[in-house]
């Protein structure tokens, strides 16, 4: 048995904030001093190291949800091909609990290699693909696959000249590893807000079209359009996605809300 003791010795977890902060400002200040007397100028920066440990720790949890998620995904893939074979050859509908897992951690489309590692911002575009000299249009294939990948557009409206499109990167996102008799097959890139999100689409302008009809929401009377974000580990920005909009002359921009983009002002 252990003696009852009521006091109660705090340890540095149990420091409230403006205790730690005081105990930081003393460390600061001694800090300080002790370089004045010996003429150094140079003393530690306390906010750029606690940016430093705040960018480590989200790495790391980052990293432990794609393992886990990688190691769900080839469980659930072995389970679901054992108990329905016919998924091995035309995968076109995802669960909704491996929806959950996140768009880049699964392979049910049977994503390219090189795709997924792009997706998982594990390489840049250059290092997965080689630039092939075509005209005006330029173009680059896969260097696992040979998938060819280069810019695509649609119209909104024929006799407008509002366009949704996709570079050659969101291209390199979307495409699937080539099939015997196949051509060439595309998966949706984009958060997942239907059932069509987990289909295989066998030509860009499929894709494209998903894209409008799901991706794209127009605004009315002046109101912004709005565009979802893309589902992957890349930095989101409008000039970095791999896709986006010209509606009423506008460009497509980053939002300083975290679901979308948005075109302002763009639809009368």
């Amino acid at each position: 048995m252990y003696p009852k003791d009521n006091s109660f010795n705090p340890g540095p977890s149990d420091l409230s904030f403006t205790e730690a902060q005081s105990v930081i400002n003393s460390l600061k200040s001694l800090l300080r001093s002790q370089a004045l007397q010996r003429n150094i100028i140079f003393t530690p920066d306390f906010s750029r190291y606690q940016t430093m440990a705040d960018r480590s720790r989200r790495l790391t949890l980052e990293s432990l949800h794609q393992l886990t998620g990688s190691l769900v995904s080839a469980a659930s893939s072995t389970i679901s091909l054992n108990s329905h074979p016919s998924l091995a050859s035309s995968s076109t509908v995802v669960s909704s609990q491996s929806v959950m897992l996140g768009r880049t951690q699964l392979n049910f489309h049977k994503i390219c290699k090189n795709a997924r590692l792009y997706r998982e911002n594990c390489y840049e575009f250059e290092q997965l693909t080689i630039n092939v000299p075509y005209g005006n249009n330029r173009r680059w294939t896969c260097k696992h696959c040979n998938m060819v990948v280069s810019r695509v557009s649609l119209r909104l409206s024929p006799p407008s000249p509002d366009r949704i499109w996709i570079t050659a990167a969101g291209m390199f996102k979307a495409h699937c590893e080539r099939e015997s008799g196949r051509e060439g097959c595309w998966t949706c890139i984009w958060t997942v807000v239907s059932t069509e999100c987990n289909a295989r689409f066998d030509s860009e302008k499929r894709l494209l079209q998903h894209m409008k009809k799901f991706h794209v929401k127009l605004g009315t009377r002046g109101q912004n359009s709005t565009i979802h974000l893309s589902a992957d580990l890349r930095h989101h920005s409008a000039e970095t996605c791999g896709f986006g909009a010209t509606i009423g002359g506008q460009e497509m921009q980053n939002s300083e809300y975290s679901s979308c983009y948005f075109v302002p002002g763009s639809a009368s």
